[in-house]
Parts: C-alpha cells; structure tokens; sequence
C-alpha cells in the first residue's frame, strides 16, 4: 500500500513542514482563489483564454525572476548532472520558463526551490478551470468529489502514481487540493463557511 499523499516521499516537502500542522492554510488559499478564478470566468464570459492568460502573465515574472537569482547561484555552487537527490538535467531548466512540472532546484537551494511545487499546482488549476468550471456547472456534486477519489485510489494502492514521476507527483497534487478549488467555484454564487472549514481539515495532516 502506497504512502498517503500527504507523507509520501513523492509530494514537495512544503506538504509535511511543521507549519502546516500548525496552519493548515493551504487548503484554504487554494479554495479562496479558485473563488477568485471562477468569479473572473463568470465576469467574462466566454473569454476563458483572455483570463487564463491574464492570470498567468501576473504568475510567471516572479518565478523567472527567482530563477535568474537561482539558477546562477546553484550552478555556482556546483550542481551535479549525475549524483545527488537532484542532479542537472538540463531540459528541466525550462520548467523555470512555465512550470509544468516543478522548477528543479540542487541540495543547496532546496528552502527556496521546495515551495515550488504551489506555483506548479497553481498554474495547472489556472490552466484546467475553464473546462473545470462546466464540469461543475454540470455536475457540481461528482466534479468536486472526483479529486478525492483519486487521492482514495492512490492512498490504497488501486492507483501507483509513484511510478509515474513528475507526473505522478503533480496528479496527487492536484487530487489533494482540487476538490478546494472546486469549493471555491461555488463562491461567486453562494459562500458557505464550510468550505472554508471542510479544506481546512482536508489540509490538516492531524485530522487526515
């Protein structure tokens, strides 16, 4: 049976810090701007790609400007393309231009890099959200429930995602926090504190 997602070796070390025992907001930010998101798709209407975009182009020059700071900094400090936790390869780079995939980083600079997997999570729910959002419209109760099924699969071992690397890593990301975002989809209709109160827990680890 695979480790839950919230202890696995897999997922960025940012889900385990002692912090978040302690303030289990993660759950939370991810529901308030999916709340933030949807209101923007309701506002524009069919202009899901005007709002995708313009969501982007504010998320992205903070991280490139990281990684001017970084990259320079870690290969400074001689990252290894062949041994270590996270050697250089040279294609991942580009994660650092649209992050996909999260920005690689070496042993050096890992306080600054490991938080990198929100970034990642946060662009692919940008990305996702308006095909999300008829979903929801649709089918609110299945389409926000169908994150946690997929978290249920892996936790169990029905589904291995271990093996699927990057990949992998970034589905039990956006299992444990898209039912969140979903939440927030029901915001620019009705706000329910319970929401709030039900990703809370879900980001808790000593509730889970």
């Amino acid at each position: 049976m695979p480790t839950p997602p919230w202890k696995s070796a897999t997922c960025p070390p940012a889900h385990s810090a002692p912090t978040q025992s302690l303030f289990p907001s993660i759950g939370v930010v991810f529901a308030l701007t999916g709340s933030l998101v949807a209101r923007s798709l309701d506002g524009d209407g069919s202009a899901g790609a005007r709002v995708v975009h313009n969501r982007v182009r504010r998320l992205l020059p903070s991280l490139w400007l990281l990684g001017v700071v970084l990259i320079p900094s870690m290969l400074l400090h001689g990252w290894p393309t062949d041994t270590g936790e996270r050697p250089l390869v040279w294609y991942e780079l580009l994660y650092w231009i649209f992050p996909i995939a999260d920005p690689p980083g070496d042993d050096w600079a890992v306080d600054g890099t490991g938080v990198l997997w929100y970034v990642r999570a946060y662009l692919w729910f940008v990305l996702l959200s308006p095909f999300l959002l008829r979903l929801f419209r649709r089918a609110p109760v299945a389409t926000t429930l169908a994150p946690l099924l997929l978290v249920v699969a892996y936790t169990i071992g029905a589904l291995d995602l271990d093996e699927w690397g990057l990949t992998g890593t970034g589905l039990v990301d956006l299992g444990t926090y898209g039912t969140c975002w979903l939440l927030g989809f029901r915001a620019p209709h009705r706000r329910d504190p319970s929401d709030e109160v039900a990703c809370a827990t879900w980001a808790w680890p000593p509730l889970r």
